[in-house]
């Protein structure tokens, strides 16, 4: 049994070190049974900060091309006349385009 534990604790270590880089942190559980509890929020809030980051570094090369554009109006959304097709046509124009920003993406403070 304590052979099983080692080996399950070391299959969970990597897990843990993704979800908590910094080690346990202040007001986290120390025990790895408890941390591993909160890792699929914490994996979750990591994958919001990352798709944060990536959409402010879009919008500021948006910005940056076009310093008038008025960013309030992505919030809103597509155009109206943006059907599903259309939406496909878009997503497939863009997508070379989403993979060169991702490659630079800068995840360095994550």
């Amino acid at each position: 049994m304590k052979k099983e534990r080692e080996d399950f604790r070391e299959a969970v270590d990597p897990i843990l070190q993704i979800a908590f880089p910094d080690g346990p942190e202040e007001g986290v559980p120390s025990a790895w049974q408890e941390r591993l509890k909160l890792v699929p929020r914490r994996i979750k809030d990591q994958l919001k900060e990352t798709t944060t980051t990536g959409t402010v570094q879009a919008l500021a090369v948006v910005k940056s091309h076009y310093p008038r554009v008025d960013l309030q109006r992505y919030g809103e959304g597509f155009a109206a006349n943006i059907d599903e097709d259309k939406f496909d046509s878009l997503t497939l124009e863009v997508k070379p385009t989403a993979e060169l920003l991702v490659e630079n993406l800068d995840l360095d403070h994550l």
